[in-house]
């Protein structure tokens, strides 16, 4: 691999001045250590700053899972104890970069994960696909391929569509009723039921395989549990209307047997915003500035 990287910035966001490519020698430490471990790892790599200890903190309290769904496939469910949202893996809010160099250090994590379970060799090309309306999953992606990760293609589902252009990118706009469609196909070919935010990169893999079959395996970002929004999902799996959130938790219960026991009891409602502070523009401007 490369010694160091040419520009220590993304537009605006200028990164450390010692900024370098991940070497071979550190992947291989990050295989051998535990997924807390590696995440404090990858964070100070990218920052050149250790954490603090109120990020240390909030760190130490992620878990993340990987579930395969086929050879080619598999989510990484950022959603974790009683909270269930991904971020909660935004684990240094200090500024912008503290927030996407949290993010890369868990795709950096869940791409060691993947070559320690077998599922894929260390070296290997993968795919990630998520959605594209938070930028701060599209950089936090971008900084990552830069840093030498062998990323073949970000893939980002849209909820509208995007003129700016990234050459990284492969940005498809997902509509309301191809996320009905893939949950509900997904959820009957496999019994995994997606929520309707992470189905959007679901989409955009979707019609990336339908236009370059690549072969590599893609990684899919689950953002949030799908309980909360178990009105929509019970729609699009049963047909049925129900008005009652707390109803609708019960009866998609009895369809799928998984739910949360935060949620299923009522202590934790849906807050999930839409409105992310960096979006897929803001994201795009940035890197081309």
């Amino acid at each position: 691999m490369k010694s160091e990287i040419t520009k220590n910035q993304i537009g605006r966001y200028v990164l450390p001045a010692d900024f370098k490519y991940l070497t071979t020698d550190f992947i291989l430490q990050l295989l051998s250590v535990d997924y807390i471990s590696r995440l404090k790892l990858c964070y100070e790599y990218f920052s050149n700053t250790t954490l603090s200890n109120a990020a240390l903190k909030d760190l130490e309290e992620l878990d993340a899972d990987i579930v395969s769904l086929d050879g080619y496939l598999g989510v990484l469910e950022l959603n974790n104890g009683n909270t269930l949202c991904y971020t909660d893996y935004i684990f240094d809010k200090s500024s912008p970069l503290g927030e996407i160099y949290s993010l890369a250090s868990v795709f950096l994590s869940a791409y060691c994960e993947l070559v320690n379970s077998g599922i894929i060799k260390n070296g290997d090309n993968i795919n990630y696909s998520c959605s594209g309306d938070d930028g701060r999953l599209a950089l936090a992606l971008y900084l990552l391929k830069r840093s030498g990760v062998p990323i073949n293609t970000i893939i980002l589902g849209t909820s509208e569509p995007q003129k700016e252009f990234v050459k990284e990118f492969y940005v498809e706009t997902a509509s309301e009723s191809d996320v009905s469609d893939i949950t509900f196909g997904l959820f009957e070919e496999t019994e995994y039921l997606l929520d309707p935010i992470s189905a959007r990169g679901m989409v955009a893999e979707d019609y990336y395989y339908a236009d370059y079959d690549d072969g590599c395996y893609t990684l899919l970002v689950g953002l949030v549990s799908p309980y909360f929004y178990a009105r929509k999902l019970l729609k699009v799996l049963t047909g049925k209307n129900e008005l009652s959130q707390q109803k609708a938790v019960t009866s998609l219960y009895l369809e799928t047997g998984e739910v949360p026991e935060s949620i299923l009891s009522g202590s934790v409602q849906p807050f999930y915003k839409e409105n992310a502070p960096i979006n897929l523009s803001d994201a795009i401007a940035v890197i081309n500035a």
